[in-house]
């Protein structure tokens, strides 16, 4: 007879707590399974009503596609109560399709964090929370709470225009600035999903959404685009930011043939050298795989290199060991 492994229980709570349905190619994301295994398990789970299944038909490419969330069986492992089940089922069986794209890319943030960090908390954008501590209008998709700070999770699939960003941000500052966000959180940040499907978790020091504000506050354009040029309010491109930089880099006579994308690489090295765990890296540069932070990164400090050395390489203790 088949047993519930560790992999298994971690999904039921994922969705018990964080989700409230996921596709296949997130489970394989958190079984850590090959696609040909994740499809037995699946089979095997659903026979035995550790999950249940719900399929989307909103067009033809979706027709058949199936949603997974916890079954009775899962549901009681998980320790809810079972009188609870049936409005559990029918909240996730009415939930409607034009809803579906949005909510799942925002699953994919949750279990970007769940899977490759260590999160306290995640605020879902349907919890009462929100209703009762937000006075602005626009209610955040999520709030995650990691060791020591927390994100507010922003999801765009260039459904949203420019101008509507802006002025998400710009409630969050102020937000941040009248002391509610500090009665709620410790820290804030936005993640962004853009072009691609590719998320970019963007975080803010204080000192740096004030800078933000400050600067929406001299504008006199009319643009709708967050940082812009010319009077007109033109949504300011790659080209134009380095010309920026190079002319303040002139300005300020400063020696060195330093061009903006080294910022990136020193804040990497320095969250490197002040003992960041590489996934948090990973998060915060944007990259896709752990890899790549790793083939740039790992081999960055050689004076921690050099005290690992001297701590573990001791013949001595190995051989009083044995």
């Amino acid at each position: 007879m088949r047993q519930l492994q560790s992999r298994h229980i971690l999904l039921f709570r994922i969705l018990r707590d964080h989700c409230l349905f996921l596709t296949r190619k997130q489970i394989e994301r958190v079984l850590t399974l090959p696609t040909n295994s994740t499809n037995k398990e699946l089979l095997w789970l659903l026979s035995e009503k550790y999950l249940g299944r719900r399929y989307r038909a909103d067009t033809f490419g979706h027709f058949q596609t199936p949603l997974y969330y916890l079954g009775t069986l899962g549901w009681h492992i998980v320790g809810n109560p079972m009188d609870d089940y049936k409005e559990y089922r029918l909240q996730i069986q009415r939930r409607a399709e034009h809803q579906m794209d949005h909510r799942l890319s925002i699953y994919d943030v949750f279990l970007k964090f769940i899977l490759e960090g260590e999160v306290k908390r995640i605020i879902d954008s349907e919890d009462r929370l929100w209703q009762e501590s937000i006075n602005f209008g626009n209610i955040p998709d999520g709030w995650i709470q990691l060791n020591n700070d927390g994100a507010f999770v922003e999801v765009d699939r260039d459904t949203e225009r420019p101008i509507v960003l802006k002025k998400k941000v710009e409630k969050y500052v102020n937000f941040k600035e009248s002391g509610g966000y500090q009665d709620l959180f410790p820290e804030c940040a936005f993640t962004i999903i853009g072009k691609g499907n590719r998320e970019r978790v963007l975080f803010f020091s204080p000192r740096a959404l004030n800078w933000v504000k400050e600067y929406v506050s001299r504008r006199k354009d009319h643009g709708e685009a967050l940082f812009v040029v010319g009077r007109q309010g033109r949504p300011m491109r790659f080209g134009a930011a380095i010309t920026r930089f190079r002319r303040f880099r002139k300005m300020i006579g400063f020696p060195k043939p330093v061009t903006a994308h080294m910022f990136r690489h020193t804040v990497a090295t320095t969250l490197l050298f002040n003992g960041c765990p590489i996934g948090h890296i990973k998060d915060i540069l944007g990259h896709d795989r752990l890899i790549t932070t790793c083939n740039f990164y790992l081999g960055a400090d050689k004076r921690a290199a050099k005290k690992a050395h001297g701590k573990y390489l001791d013949y001595e203790e190995v051989m009083s060991g044995q």
